[in-house]
């Protein structure tokens, strides 16, 4: 497995690296060949903190460019190791006392997440690499496990039946990306100007009980029109696990390394951490996806209705106990503004 090669391989240099005796700067050692940039392992002294270092042509990294810093990592620019003028070198670089589990799996992600855009040039890798450092920034920033617990886990695979079936009605990759805000955690899981759609799956049999996390979440006052998708699944021992779902939806996005990036990045915002792929063991099955528009008689919450002195709330609701006329699913994308009415 190439993640575990890669892991392997770090850790071989890092050790390699060692040095007790040594008082300030850098050693570096080239590692993980046939990239689309160079990459070394590198330690950085005094403090000894394993690091990786990526080669970038000079043109690429802006004078103003602001690199993301904190979660356990530092990201520098340094003097060019070989002394060319032509190229710049950037160190991801663990903190002291940074995490050295979590690191070297940040690293690893960072690295496979390179490869997959192979030689695309200087420009596209600088601006990815910044990209997924700023995903595992927000990641770390969350204070998430590294595995999802059970309810997230299949929140996140609801949103994914969702996104398949966006592609599926024949919006593009990149336009369907762009409308994913539940990673970012935006108030609606697909923000599609100027309405929205949220999502809310469910596993349990016989109910279709959902969290609702706040009195704006189902205020179609605030945005219209606003649909509610309900991701009805079942475990099931041939279904799907959420890895090999996303796996699926990778190769849907293989031809467009843009938009393979942005469904990485974003999966990671989400929580999910390739690393730990394997741990995903849950099979789920597709009931079916039901959409539903929010008007004044949907049952809610919402600042209207309540007093005034309530300034917050998270509610359940069980769907099933609730008689709601469903919209067809391409009928709603119309009324987003997604997909065209053809006569």
């Amino acid at each position: 497995m190439a993640l575990q090669s890669d892991a392997d391989e770090l850790q071989s240099a890092w050790r390699a690296l060692a040095d007790a005796a040594r008082s300030s700067g850098w050693r570096t050692i080239p590692v993980l060949t046939g990239g689309p940039c160079a990459l070394m392992a590198g330690r950085r002294y005094p403090g000894n903190e394993e690091a990786i270092v990526v080669r970038f042509a000079s043109g690429t990294v802006p004078k103003t460019a602001q690199l993301p810093q904190g979660g356990g990592f530092n990201v520098t620019k340094l003097e060019s190791p070989a002394q060319n003028a032509g190229e710049v070198w950037i160190a991801l670089s663990r903190q002291a006392g940074g995490d050295a589990d979590l690191f070297l799996t940040m690293v690893v992600d960072v690295v496979g997440a390179l490869r997959e855009l192979g030689k695309r040039g200087d420009v596209v890798v600088f601006h990815a690499f910044l990209s997924r450092i700023g995903a595992w920034q927000a990641f770390m920033r969350g204070g998430r496990d590294r595995v999802l617990s059970a309810e997230a886990e299949a929140g996140l695979y609801g949103e994914l039946e969702v996104l398949q079936a966006l592609l599926d009605e024949g919006i593009t990759p990149r336009n369907a990306l762009d409308r994913w805000k539940g990673p970012l955690d935006g108030l609606h899981d697909f923000v599609c100007e100027p309405g929205a759609l949220e999502v809310k799956a469910s596993v349990a049999s016989g109910v279709f009980r959902v969290n609702v996390g706040s009195l704006d979440q189902l205020d179609n006052s605030l945005i219209q029109p606003l649909f509610l998708a309900a991701v009805r699944l079942t475990l099931m021992s041939n279904g799907t696990t959420l890895s090999e779902k996303i796996e699926r939806l990778d190769q849907r996005f293989a031809g467009d390394s843009n938009a393979a990036t942005i469904f990485g990045d974003l999966l990671l915002r989400a929580g999910f951490i390739a690393a730990v792929r394997d741990r995903y063991t849950r099979r789920f099955g597709l009931v079916g996806i039901q959409t539903f528009l929010v008007t004044k008689n949907f049952p809610r919450l919402t600042r209207d209705g309540i007093s005034p002195a309530i300034r917050s709330a998270r509610y359940e609701m069980d769907l099933d106990l609730a008689t709601l006329p469903a919209t067809d699913f391409a009928e709603a994308l119309i009324q987003l503004g997604l997909k065209q009415q053809w006569n």
